[in-house]
């Protein structure tokens, strides 16, 4: 089918809406997130040392509802903090432009 462009503006919205990408239940989409909210949640100051990717793959280990230990501080994994380590080690493994 040949792509026709749309007539009136009813039809643009629905073509803009069609092209949207759609979002899960689970999924954070990008443009809510807050800066700096898995350094918070992991009870680090805004002047820490930057996170290593390993120290967040251990992370990533741990299973929901149990404690562990971070730099010296007691923190218990929820799943919002899962989904935030695994978008770190994501981010952190894309090329820098």
């Amino acid at each position: 089918m040949p792509y026709s462009k749309p007539k009136n503006s009813q039809e643009k919205e629905v073509m803009k809406t069609a092209r949207k990408k759609k979002v899960s239940e689970d999924e954070i989409p990008i443009d809510e997130l807050k800066k700096g909210s898995l350094k918070r949640q992991l009870k680090l100051g805004a002047k820490a040392e930057p996170l290593k990717i390993r120290e967040l793959q251990k992370l990533k280990k741990v299973e929901d509802g149990q404690e562990t230990e971070f730099r010296g501080k007691m923190i218990k994994m929820t799943p919002l903090l899962k989904k935030r380590v695994n978008l770190g080690i994501t981010l952190m493994r894309l090329p820098k432009k």
